[in-house]
């Protein structure tokens, strides 16, 4: 099976298997349709449940003035880069991004591996970073 569709996420779901391949290329697509639209909730929201990290966590990375977690986020996700690079667009006109940033986004998506960015989200959830704390 596809490491993007395994337990790495919840330690609490060991053993358990993700929804199946066509559900989460269907969260997938919410995504990048909610980010072409400019539709910033709607993105964060989908971009949380898909990546299984709180609203807030996925609220705050948006809001952080560098955009590393965004990228770790969406890499983890198994995202493209456009569709990286629609969600960058979407953050606050005070944290416009430069088509030099742009670029340096990219170089490090790209040397990103799909394999470190969920161990990088396994991290945070391990810490109770990115989990959701309401429940």
């Amino acid at each position: 099976m596809d490491a993007a569709f395994t337990d790495a996420y919840d330690p609490k779901l060991a053993g358990a298997i993700f929804p199946i391949r066509a559900v989460v290329e269907a969260m997938n697509a919410d995504v990048v349709e909610f980010a072409a639209a400019r539709k910033f909730e709607e993105t964060t929201v989908a971009r949380a449940r898909l990546c299984n990290v709180s609203v807030g966590a996925a609220e705050r990375a948006m809001m952080q003035e560098r955009p590393e977690m965004i990228l770790i986020i969406v890499k983890a996700a198994g995202l493209a880069w456009g569709d990286a690079k629609a969600i960058l667009g979407l953050r606050s006109r005070t944290l416009a991004i430069t088509p030099f940033d742009i670029e340096r986004c990219l170089a490090s998506f790209e040397r990103l591996s799909l394999a470190t960015a969920q161990r990088i989200i396994q991290f945070y959830w391990n810490w109770g970073d990115l989990a959701d704390k309401s429940s």
